[in-house]
């Protein structure tokens, strides 16, 4: 189950799906073996495990008013690092179409095997836009999000995993 007031798109056959679940399925390198990451907060995270696809997948807001008003989105990420300096890419894009192309804002660039968050400024998207997170594969070992918070001025739409039900509390993800 998708939160509400959000999407999933991605960019043709080779992207991945998002997931809702109690366990971020994004395998965390321990001593030689791989063991999963747990929610940020919570007991659920949303998930992605592209298995070397190569595409991206967007997790997409609801369309909103940008005025120019103080903007930003923040959330907190895992993406883990394969062996030889593979890992998924995450970036913030918007668009007024979702259907059109997206122009991206600024890049989380760094392998986290541990809960990260950040905060990617908006403040020069203007219009009624589209703000999505963006995994891009490269053959990391998957990407987990949760506690999305989009600001815009004095109003902010949050997407908190925990308040939704999960799709799956198992994934058939493979083992590299």
């Amino acid at each position: 189950m998708q939160p509400i007031g959000w999407t999933f798109v991605s960019d043709g056959e080779h992207a991945g799906d998002w997931y809702v679940a109690n366990i971020g399925h994004v395998y965390i390198e321990d001593y030689g073996d791989y063991d999963y990451a747990h929610a940020y907060e919570g007991n659920y995270s949303l998930y992605i495990n592209n298995n070397c696809e190569y595409g991206s997948s967007y997790f997409v807001s609801a369309q909103l008013p940008f005025d120019g008003s103080p903007a930003s989105i923040s959330f907190a990420y895992v993406t883990p690092e394969f062996e030889g300096g593979y890992m998924n890419n995450i970036s913030v894009a918007y668009t007024t179409d979702i259907g059109g192309s997206w122009q991206e804002t600024d890049f989380v660039e760094e392998s986290s095997e541990d809960w990260t968050e950040v905060t990617v400024d908006l403040s020069d998207v203007y219009g009624d836009c589209y703000i999505a997170i963006v995994s891009t594969d490269d053959c990391g070992l998957g990407t987990a999000i949760d506690n999305i918070v989009i600001t815009i001025g004095d109003t902010k739409m949050t997407a908190k995993m925990d308040t939704y039900a999960p799709r799956s509390s198992k994934s058939a993800i493979r083992k590299r």
